[in-house]
């Protein structure tokens, strides 16, 4: 009786390990956003070489694991909405340009460590 019981733990740890392992490969991808990548691409938007859909995408995905660049995600989102533009390679009006750069400023005196 007893090792029936353990033969039954072990079988039922085995296979908890089994879903745990095949969980854990099945993950959607993260997209983890760092602070020198954002500033190069808000950069790259800023001079008009970024394109449509790195930006679509920069806007659409919340950075959770920096608060205050998402918060700067977010002012950039109201930027699109207000200043959006597509002609010649520019994703955003002059003005809209310019309040960028002041993002763009703010992001590069943010010195967040990771640890």
């Amino acid at each position: 009786m007893l090792a029936t019981l353990v033969i039954l733990i072990v079988v039922l740890m085995a296979f908890g390990g089994f879903i745990w392992f095949f969980a854990r490969i099945e993950r959607n991808p993260i997209y983890r956003t760092s602070r020198e990548s954002m500033l190069e691409l808000l950069e790259r938007v800023e001079r008009g070489e970024a394109n449509d859909i790195e930006w679509r995408t920069f806007l659409s995905v919340p950075i959770r694991h920096d608060d205050y660049l998402d918060e700067l995600r977010l002012r950039c989102e109201y930027l699109d909405d207000r200043y959006s533009r597509q002609i010649r390679g520019q994703l955003l009006s002059r003005q809209g340009r310019e309040e960028l750069a002041k993002v763009i400023e703010q992001l590069k005196q943010y010195d967040h460590k990771e640890f």
